[in-house]
């Protein structure tokens, strides 16, 4: 099931002040969410891949604070 609109862009750094560029697969990770669970929307011309979804998918995008919340936590292994 999609839960995710994964918007990847540039981001100016609050800590060095440069521009980073963050891709799509770097969302996902940063967030520990799956490709699965997510729909990838690049530019305008994606708009058409969000048809039929639920309006409620919650949208991941670049964060300058560098915060990014994680969505499917890993049970801790003990280490």
């Amino acid at each position: 099931m999609k839960k995710y609109i994964v918007r990847p862009g540039c981001v100016t750094s609050r800590s060095d002040g440069d521009r980073h560029y963050i891709s799509a697969g770097m969302l996902m990770h940063l967030h520990q969410v799956q490709i699965s669970e997510c729909v990838i929307i690049r530019n305008k011309e994606d708009l058409y891949k969000l048809k039929g979804f639920r309006r409620n998918l919650i949208n991941l995008i670049p964060r300058a604070d560098g915060r990014y919340k994680k969505y499917n936590k890993q049970p801790d292994s003990g280490r």
